[in-house]
């Protein structure tokens, strides 16, 4: 796969002819989505973009820690899939802002 956005070249093994069709399935999935969002205007704020490369970034240093250096397990099997649980997740953090802002502000009032 190519990414000219990156000039980039990206190679997919897998053993099993299953497994490429699944993965080939997947992927023509999510550029399908892709076109779909584009369509509806869908965008992820650049906040949220943020926290979920923090929060995968944390999940992956734990597993590393707790996983052998050879073995690799993927949370999202398509970008669809990491977008989806974005979205899922932002009413999510939206309260976690909310009730971190009030806590804030009822600290800093008393001051």
């Amino acid at each position: 796969m190519e990414n000219p956005a990156k000039s980039k070249w990206v190679v997919l093994y897998c053993k099993t002819e299953t497994e490429k069709q699944s993965w080939l399935a997947a992927l023509a999935e999510e550029r399908n989505q892709v076109e779909r969002d584009r369509a509806n205007s869908f965008s992820v704020p650049d906040t949220l973009k943020q926290a979920a490369y923090i929060q995968l970034s944390r999940t992956s240093s734990q597993k590393n820690k707790k996983q052998s250096h050879t073995s690799t397990s993927f949370k999202y099997k398509s970008t669809s899939d990491l977008r989806n649980s974005l979205v899922s997740t932002n009413t999510e953090n939206q309260k976690i802002e909310k009730d971190f802002l009030a806590k804030f502000l009822k600290k800093h009032k008393k001051s």
